[in-house]
């Protein structure tokens, strides 16, 4: 590859990068309204019948044991609630942006479990700790490595080699990035966040998950993202394959302000959980 190559390269090059759902757009602009009630919600769902359809699938779930079938959106909005429901609609058009067997680099599927596992993570931690807001943090765990997703899909020459790299030197993945490619899956998905307008907290947190102290500071945000991606990995929630789990960096531990005892219950059920969200992509 050539030395001169980068992630806006990489970005600007390929017109077949996946285009964010106008839905997602939709969504995510109606839960960060305040005036926002159920029925804006529902209408907007109701708009796409296979979304309404996979979220019908999963209200209806052993993992939501509601005792009687539910069979209209309205009536899901109604017990679940907007906001939960918004966040499966969200999350569901997030999964199915890279279809499966697209990429010969990686199987896609591979990298959902630490991706959710990390979601799920972030919005506990912020509910718990009372630091971001949860929806959005869940999010941006979603898309923490969006950007190994981009390089797979489109630098497949030079991502096997980055994968070697990983399992012949005990190399963490953005390190094999950056040996073979001079820079990583957080930078590239920075690039795409910017691509597609996505908050600038979001994109902050795509950036600075392994790294997050910069220049002696640590955002609120980007500290829990990264916190919870070590946890998820710490907790056997990673790449097949790859067993390392990622240094905490101390001072975004600090600021999150969780303790050793909190971990265990932020991991509870997770595994449940991760296999709730993947159903979506059934």
């Amino acid at each position: 590859m050539s030395p001169e190559i980068s992630p806006e390269d990489i970005i600007a090059r390929t017109g077949e990068l996946p285009t964010l759902p106008a839905i997602y757009a939709r969504i995510a602009e109606l839960t960060a309204d305040p005036d926002t009630g159920a029925k804006d919600i529902e209408e907007v769902i109701e708009n796409d019948q296979a979304l309404a359809g996979k979220l019908l699938k999963l209200v209806n779930s052993a993992f939501f044991g509601f005792p009687v079938e539910i069979k209209t959106i309205s009536r899901a909005v109604m017990i679940v609630g907007f906001k939960a429901l918004s966040q499966l609609a969200m999350s569901a058009s997030v999964l199915n942006m890279f279809p499966e067997g697209d990429a010969a680099a990686l199987d896609y599927k591979a990298l959902w479990p630490p991706a959710i596992g990390t979601a799920i993570l972030a919005r506990r931690i912020a509910q718990q700790q009372e630091v971001g807001a949860p929806e959005e943090l869940f999010l941006a765990g979603l898309l923490h490595d969006i950007g190994a997703l981009v390089l797979a899909r489109h630098l497949q020459d030079e991502f096997p080699e980055v994968l070697r790299e990983t399992r012949d030197n005990d190399l963490f993945l953005y390190e094999a990035e950056k040996k073979v490619l001079g820079f990583d899956h957080a930078a590239t998905g920075y690039v795409l966040a910017q691509e597609w307008r996505l908050p600038t907290v979001i994109a902050d947190c795509v950036s600075g998950h392994h790294r997050p102290t910069r220049a002696g500071n640590v955002e609120q945000a980007t500290a829990v993202i990264h916190v919870a991606c070590v946890l998820a990995s710490g907790a056997g929630i990673g790449y097949e394959g790859i067993d390392l789990v990622p240094p905490l960096d101390r001072p975004a531990w600090d600021l999150v302000g969780l303790s050793p005892t909190q971990i265990p219950g932020l991991l509870e059920g997770i595994e449940d959980e991760i296999s709730l969200f993947l159903e979506m992509m059934d």
